[in-house]
C-alpha cells in the first residue's frame, strides 16, 4: 500500500491508472458496507429518545460542513484550490438544506432533505465521478462518507417519522433546484465547470442515456424532464412505504 496516494489530490492521480472501476468488486464492497451503515445507524436513530435523536442528527449536520471546510483547506494548502471546489453541486448545497433541517426543522427543509439531498447523494455514490482515484485517498475516503452522511441523515428522520415526504414536496424542490441550476448554467459558461452536471453528463450515470436519445441540444430539457419524473416515482415510493409500514401514521416534526 502505497502511503503517499492517501495526500494526493484528483489533479494528480487524474489519468495515471490508478482509480477504480465504476460497480467493480471495490465499489460494491463501499455500497455494501454503506448500506449496512444506512441501516443500523437508522435502526438505532428509531429506537433512541429524543435527546438523543438531535445529538445524532446534529453529529451527521455539522460534520457535512466541517468535513468540507477540512477538504478545502487542505486542498488550498498544496495550492490546488479552485472554484470547482465551492459547494455548487446539488451535494454541496445539501450541506446548508441539511443544517437548517436541524437548526429549525421545518417542512420545506424537510420535503428538500428528501427529494432533492438524499436521491442527489445516492446518485453520487452509485454512480460516482471520482473513480480515478485510488480508494486508499483522502479524496476517494472523503466523498464516499460525505455522500454517505447524507443519506444517513435522511433514512434516519424518515424512518424516525420525523419527515413525511409530501406531494408538495416536488414543487419546493423543483423550485430550488431548479432556480439554483439558473445561475449554475451562467457559472458554467463562465468558467467552464460542469455544476450540477449541466453541461457534461457524468461518464457512467443515467444521464449520459438521455444525451444519446434526445442530442445534447435536448441535454437542459431532458434532464429536467428526467428529474421530474423520478420524483414522481419517488413519491410514489414514499407514498407505498407509508402505508405498508408507516400504516399511515402520525409523523412528530416537521408534520
Amino acid at each position: 500500500m502505497n502511503t503517499e496516494l492517501f495526500f494526493k489530490s484528483t489533479d494528480d492521480l487524474e489519468g495515471l491508472g490508478l482509480g477504480f472501476s465504476l460497480w467493480g468488486p471495490g465499489h460494491l464492497i463501499w455500497l455494501g458496507c454503506i448500506f449496512l451503515a444506512v441501516w443500523l445507524i437508522s435502526s438505532a436513530y428509531k429506537k433512541a429518545g429524543r435527546k438523543r435523536r438531535r445529538l445524532m442528527a446534529g453529529i451527521f449536520a455539522f460534520f457535512l460542513p466541517v468535513s468540507e471546510i477540512i477538504k478545502d483547506c487542505y486542498t488550498a494548502a498544496i495550492g490546488q484550490f479552485n472554484i470547482e471546489y465551492f459547494p455548487f453541486h446539488l451535494c454541496g448545497i445539501s450541506i446548508f438544506i441539511i443544517l437548517i433541517d436541524y437548526l429549525m426543522p421545518n417542512r420545506f427543509t424537510s420535503q428538500l432533505v428528501m427529494y432533492a439531498c438524499m436521491p442527489g447523494a445516492l446518485a453520487a455514490l452509485l454512480c460516482c465521478n471520482w473513480t480515478a482515484v485510488p480508494f486508499f485517498n483522502f479524496f476517494c475516503i472523503h466523498s464516499f462518507v460525505f455522500h454517505a452522511v447524507i443519506v444517513i441523515y435522511a433514512i434516519c428522520r424518515y424512518r424516525g417519522r420525523e419527515i413525511r415526504p409530501e406531494y408538495s414536496g416536488i414543487w419546493k424542490s423543483v423550485a430550488v433546484v431548479y432556480g439554483w441550476a439558473i445561475p449554475m448554467i451562467a457559472v458554467n459558461g463562465k468558467f467552464d465547470t460542469n455544476f450540477m452536471f449541466l453541461n457534461k453528463a457524468s461518464e457512467g450515470s443515467p444521464l449520459t442515456v438521455l444525451v444519446d436519445l434526445f442530442g445534447e441540444d435536448m441535454y437542459y430539457v431532458s434532464f429536467a424532464v428526467f428529474v421530474l419524473i423520478v420524483w414522481h416515482i419517488m413519491y410514489g415510493a414514499y407514498s407505498l412505504i407509508n402505508r405498508a409500514v408507516f400504516r399511515g401514521g402520525a409523523f412528530e416534526l416537521g408534520a
